[in-house]
Parts: structure tokens; sequence; C-alpha cells
């Protein structure tokens, strides 16, 4: 097993087809469909990436991070449609380690930066544009 994934995702489809590619490559995942719930399971686990989606019912994704980096320190990739420099800057600004915008292939989600503490080339390619 190459780690636990949480996945955080209010569209069914999607969080289950990253679910199922992640597993394939030797994830453990879990997934939660809204912050609400996926909150207890961040705190009250251990996991080596949280994939977290911005657009989400309830509590958005932004303030789902806020939330947990009270208290936790995992690492955790922001994967959303919303490409807005302001989102990724936001984002990055509230403890994401990650920024990716949707659509992406899942084998994006395996890639071993964000579980291994370096950013993403992805991430340091935005940086540098900056």
């Amino acid at each position: 097993m190459h780690g636990r994934i949480l996945i955080v995702e209010d569209t069914k489809e999607l969080a289950e087809l990253y679910m199922l590619y992640l597993q394939n490559e030797g994830f453990e995942c879990r997934l939660a469909f809204d912050a609400e719930s996926a909150l207890p399971m961040a705190h009250d686990e251990d996991w080596d990436l949280i994939v977290l989606d911005i657009n989400l019912p309830g509590m958005d994704g932004f303030q789902f991070l806020e939330q947990l980096r009270k208290t936790k320190s995992t690492p955790v990739m922001i994967l959303t449609a919303r490409e807005a420099d302001e989102d990724v800057i936001l984002g990055l600004g509230v403890g994401a380690d990650d920024f990716v915008t949707k659509p992406c292939p899942p084998k994006v989600l395996a890639a071993p930066a964000p579980i291994s503490g370096e950013p993403s080339p992805f991430r340091l390619a935005r940086t540098a544009a900056w």
C-alpha cells in the first residue's frame, strides 16, 4: 500500500473514479461528499493526503482547510474547477500543499509530490509565473 487518501468531492461519479484509479495504484481511499462529514474523518484518522474540492455544499473547501489547519498538517491537494489566480492564492494561503484544476487525469492524483511533502511541478511552475 502506498498510503491513505481521503477524497472530499461532492460529485459522486468523479469521487468514485478518482478512488478507483488510486486504489488500482495501491492507495487506500475513503470518500466524503461534503466538508461537514469529511472534517471528523480528517481529524480522527491519519491520512497521507487529502484531495479536496473547493465547491462543496455547505462548508466550502477553503473553510474546511482553515478548520483542518488548526490541528492537523496533513498534506492537502486542492482539486477544483476554479482556476482564478485569487482562488489559487487563497487556497495556498490557507494551507493547501498543491492546487490542481479540473479536469485532470486521475494519474495526477497518484503523483508522489503531495505525499512526499515536496511541491508539485504544477505549483512550482505556477509560483514561478507570479
